[in-house]
């Protein structure tokens, strides 16, 4: 499908959209959506908020409906803390103003675009643990659970219980429920089903790599910086070619902490800034470009070394220049302090940062035979 059809289709499906959600803005400039302040034009960013969960469930169920119904293709997006953007032809569902939350006794209930850093400050003076690397992050907790954010203590693999999403496939809706099954205080709950239509065998029939538990509930598998719900093998295997949503849609989670001494989450907290301010560097980027901890390993005699490396010291060892007088496409360049994190200086666009990308991969590929993988998103139509 052409772009130019994609936008006659959100055209024609302008006033559904603005009925649906209120806050829409048309023809969007996406630079302002990335933490990295580089994107194209959007068709369509529509902003659902609410004052309960359920509420922005039935805006977004709404939207999503009206999408199916047009062919227009959805992607979810948090705070564009790790993500690029060209031209976007469709709606872009911006989660950032679901941001509410409620603490209730060790448990925390938010909308998927709650902020991490005001849910770890807010955890703090409830006395509770397990939200101390999130203070620094300025992402949302539905884009946390999708990418497992962490730092070198905790992650969000270790607090999330559930969360609730929708997908939409061809012209339906549907409803999604997912647990951690690593979670210890983790109760039953209703299997995925259709939001708008009955199809009680579909749960049971789609054929993706999420296993579902005895239970008929499915469960979230968690890695290194990513999750089923960011596996492009899992997105994609359930007709990929007539898929309406790019990604499912988390609007609600729900978090189990940890009561323990005001002392020592303060003290975790203050490790994590101090981390932070040694390993990442100031600047308009989207964090680690580069999975850092990918199992990269090597046994080829580079003219640096050989053994088993993250990414900023592949990316180092392999002769790389940083800074703004070293490797640069357009207004992008390599951070001096870690080699990971692409600085824009102004005006960057899509198009140097993919060049940038494109020019460390395949110095460390011909260094080391390695395949540095993606974390950032780039997202263009």
């Amino acid at each position: 499908m052409t772009s130019e059809w994609m936008k006659e289709f959100v055209r024609k499906a302008s006033g559904k959209i603005k009925d649906a959600v209120g806050d829409v803005v048309f023809d969007a400039d996406l630079r302002k959506l990335s933490t990295m302040r580089i994107g194209g034009k959007a068709s369509c960013v529509a902003y659902p908020s609410g004052s309960s969960i359920q509420e922005v469930e039935e805006k977004i169920l709404r939207l999503m409906e009206i999408c199916c119904d047009n062919l227009i293709e959805c992607y979810p997006i948090g705070n564009g803390s790790n993500t690029v953007f060209g031209d976007v032809h469709g709606v872009i569902i911006c989660t950032r103003k679901m941001n509410r939350f409620w603490i209730e006794g060790e448990t925390i209930r938010a909308q998927g675009g709650a902020p991490l850093p005001a849910m770890s400050a807010a955890a703090k003076d409830a006395g509770l643990s397990g939200l101390e690397f999130a203070i620094g992050i300025p992402g949302t907790i539905g884009g946390a659970v999708a990418r497992n954010a962490s730092n070198y203590l905790q992650s969000t693999s270790d607090v999330v219980v559930s969360a609730k999403g929708l997908r939409g496939i061809q012209r339906r809706v549907y409803a999604l429920l997912w647990k951690n099954p690593g979670h210890k205080r983790f109760v039953k709950r209703d299997t995925m089903f259709p939001a708008s239509e009955e199809d009680p065998d579909f749960a049971r029939r789609m054929p993706i790599g999420a296993v579902i538990g005895d239970d008929g509930v499915r469960h979230i598998g968690f890695g290194y910086r990513q999750s089923t719900l960011t596996d492009d093998q899992y997105m994609d295997a359930y007709v990929p070619d007539k898929r309406v949503m790019a990604r499912d849609l988390l609007y609600s989670v729900e978090l189990g902490l940890e009561a323990k001494p005001g002392e020592e989450i303060a003290r975790r907290m203050k490790q994590n800034r101090s981390h932070r301010a040694r390993t990442q560097p100031r600047g308009s980027s989207v964090g680690s470009v580069f999975k850092r901890r990918a199992n990269y390993s090597t046994d080829k005699s580079g003219s640096r070394g050989v053994g088993h490396y993250n990414a900023e010291e592949l990316i180092d060892r392999s002769g790389c220049e940083t800074g703004p007088e070293g490797w640069r496409e357009g207004d992008v360049y390599m951070a001096e302090q870690n080699p990971n994190f692409f600085i824009n200086a102004g005006n960057g666009t899509l198009r140097d940062f993919l060049a940038l990308r494109d020019r460390v991969r395949g110095r460390v590929r011909d260094e080391f035979g390695i395949e540095l993988q993606m974390e950032a998103d780039v997202m263009y139509t």
